[in-house]
């Protein structure tokens, strides 16, 4: 016998019993708790684990002011992988048409066209809840400001943003420059990323989706870096891919945009979607071995050498009630009510 149904008898008894001896009126109340409590088990809760809209203008100090939201904040840095480039990290005003408005945004300027320099922030580690449709989830606004072209020349399939939660596993990124790739002491990190198509819809690839799984394990090549190694075949020496869509509606413009990443507990294992603009979220369900703590939100512009600029980001665990929580309240309101009827 599951829970929700032990609950129910449970509460069913209990109004019985109420009628036999206090009247009708109390009955009422004791059914319409009742009536609450498969409304309450499928409302969720969230706790914000990481924001920053950015107001305090500094990227490496976690803000966690009221003005920044009040819930934790989130420092930011700019890796590397096999040369020292680095994506240039700075704190800019953008409220001019198109900007996403609001206030500061962190911009992001790659200073390699050949492979990724991952943008990193980092955030208590935050374990994904043992209920079926408990959440991690990483939300932000984006808009890119210098070279997507809606008549891209290299019509590749490997532009692309990608979008990650990782778990650091034991060796954090602390500061600028550090490697984020599988050949540095920092570059075990393992999780799962998505891969939202950008530029010209009718390239090659211009409206594929991917979601992927890294595992942090080095294959000994100069060529690990995480958020694996192209676009096309969605496979790097650490990467497997769970899931690929080829109609997924991407981005092709300067406008500001957002995004909803989240992983999702199933009864089998840990769902994966990305969502662009509110639209159809793309999902796909890792079975083997789910990762489930993670306590590091990465970013990339692979092959593209774009600038963008993000703003009003969120990562949060919700969580699900569960059903004898919710049985525990709506008895103690309904006990109540009997107490203030008797009165």
């Amino acid at each position: 016998m599951n829970a929700t149904y032990k609950n129910s008898l449970l509460a069913v008894t209990i109004v019985t019993q109420i009628r036999t001896w206090t009247g009708r009126s109390i009955a009422t109340m004791a059914l319409a708790l009742l009536t609450c409590l498969g409304s309450l088990a499928g409302i969720s809760q969230g706790a914000i684990i990481g924001q920053d809209s950015f107001s305090d203008g500094d990227r490496s100090v976690a803000d966690s002011s009221g003005a920044n939201g009040g819930g934790p904040g989130l420092v930011w840095y700019t890796t590397t992988n096999e040369d020292a480039s680095t994506t240039a990290l700075t704190v800019v005003t953008d409220d001019d048409t198109p900007g996403i408005g609001g206030g500061n945004s962190l911009n992001m300027r790659p200073n390699s066209s050949s492979g990724n320099r991952p943008v990193v922030a980092t955030f208590a580690p935050t374990t994904l809840g043992g209920a079926v449709g408990d959440k991690i989830t990483a939300s932000m606004d984006i808009r890119f400001i210098s070279g997507v072209s809606v008549d891209d020349s290299e019509g590749s399939s490997n532009l692309s943003f990608r979008l990650g939660l990782y778990n650091s596993n034991g060796t954090p990124i602390t500061a600028d420059g550090q490697r984020f790739d599988l050949e540095s002491g920092t570059g075990n990190d393992f999780g799962y990323f998505a891969r939202i198509p950008v530029g010209d819809p009718a390239n090659t690839g211009g409206t594929a989706a991917r979601l992927s799984k890294e595992t942090g394990v080095a294959s000994g090549t100069s060529e690990d870096p995480l958020f694996g190694q192209d676009n096309s075949s969605g496979t790097g020496d650490d990467v497997s891919e769970l899931g690929m869509t080829s109609s997924f509606v991407g981005i092709a413009d300067f406008e500001p945009h957002s995004i909803l990443m989240s992983l999702e507990r199933t009864a089998g294992g840990v769902l994966t979607s990305i969502q662009v603009d509110g639209g159809t979220p793309f999902t796909a369900e890792d079975t083997s071995s789910p990762f489930e703590t993670f306590d590091e939100l990465a970013m990339t512009n692979l092959r593209i050498t774009t600038e963008w600029r993000v703003d009003n980001v969120v990562i949060e665990s919700v969580s699900i009630p569960e059903p004898a929580s919710v049985a525990v309240l709506s008895i103690g309101l309904l006990l109540l009510s009997v107490r203030r009827v008797q009165a």
